[in-house]
């Protein structure tokens, strides 16, 4: 797992379209394929059993909006898709790892061990998805991924 996770973080460095300043695509797919992937990765996180945590943007939680600056949750992730709204793949991975990182972040208490290995598989299983689908691409924000996949 952790030689996978590596993987992604040398490629980052190549490349992170941020660092170049160019905003064209990081793949040759066309839309059709680009976002039919997209519905693939979704649909394979569908299957696991915390999909309904993800599946809404959280609320009434106290203490989650000044934790989390950036909330992120599936529907918001399948509207984009549903608009195209994303231009680079790598947007669309970005959204998914903040789902992850936002609730490893705010779930940081010990009690809440369990949800975080299995929010930490569930990250896992997407980024087996993202290299079947866009092998070679790694995504902005991948170190992000790596240190709570890991830690």
């Amino acid at each position: 797992m952790c030689a996978l996770f590596l993987k992604w973080v040398m490629a980052a460095k190549i490349n992170d379209p941020s660092r170049s300043g160019s905003s064209r695509p990081t793949t040759s797919m066309n839309p059709g394929q680009l976002y039919e992937s997209f519905r693939q990765i979704i649909a394979g996180q569908k299957k696991n059993k915390l999909w309904k945590l993800f599946s809404s943007p959280v609320q009434g939680v106290l203490g989650y909006e000044l934790r989390i600056p950036t909330p992120m949750d599936f529907s918001t992730i399948q509207k984009c898709i549903d608009n195209m709204s994303y231009k680079r793949p790598e947007e669309f991975a970005q959204d998914v790892r903040r789902i992850f990182g936002n609730c490893i972040r705010f779930n940081s208490a010990m009690s809440e061990r369990a949800l975080r290995e299995d929010t930490r598989k569930m990250l896992y299983k997407f980024e087996q998805d993202w290299e079947h689908h866009f092998p070679g691409i790694a995504p902005v924000g991948v170190s992000y991924a790596v240190y709570f996949a890991i830690v």
